[in-house]
């Protein structure tokens, strides 16, 4: 998703809150989300903007805030979402990433505008340059490149990979450890 935590609808989070949440928490929960603002700076002027959506961040709560108002929305993709098999789309999300995992890639390719369209309802944005068609199948090697949540789904070439990685970290720390 695109800026996720910048387009909280403050308004449907209280009201999702208000549902488990006791008064004085959502009064927490106000105060935290109430006279925000962003500050511009051009050179040496500088502008605030009072903000109305989004959740600050940098503190401890925003990120549960933003996995409460996700949870919802996600609850309202997944009764949105047509298959044909009997097998529904499982998820995988870290964040404010998240992968639908469908049986056919047909499925996935068909209910790809639904989810971004039940999402945008929520102000949750689905960038389409980050979207991923995998198909992983036994005939194929193809999804041995595919990464997830920083991780290549091939655990041998994962490993590889995270072995090289953490080599150009050392070479590039290397004279700083000798001093």
């Amino acid at each position: 998703m695109t800026s996720a935590f910048n387009t909280i609808n403050r308004s449907k989070l209280i009201e999702i809150c208000e549902t488990f949440l006791e008064e004085d928490e959502i009064r927490i929960i106000r105060t935290l989300l109430s006279n925000t603002s962003l500050e511009l700076l051009c050179g040496q002027t500088s502008k605030t903007i009072p903000t109305l959506v989004g959740s600050p961040q940098g503190d401890g709560l925003s990120p549960t805030l933003f996995i409460i108002y996700l949870e919802t929305a996600l609850k309202e993709v997944r009764a949105s979402i047509q298959i044909s098999s009997r097998k529904s789309p499982s998820e995988l999300s870290y964040v404010d990433d998240v992968d639908f995992i469908f049986s056919q890639l047909t499925e996935a390719e068909n209910n790809h505008n639904t989810i971004a369209d039940t999402l945008a309802k929520w102000n949750l944005i689905v960038n389409k340059t980050k979207t991923e068609f995998t198909n992983i199948s036994r005939t194929s090697e193809d999804w041995k490149d595919t990464k997830k949540l920083g991780s290549l789904l091939d655990t041998t070439s994962d490993i590889e990979r995270r072995k090289n990685l953490a080599t150009i970290a050392f070479r590039k720390m290397y004279t700083i450890w000798i001093r």
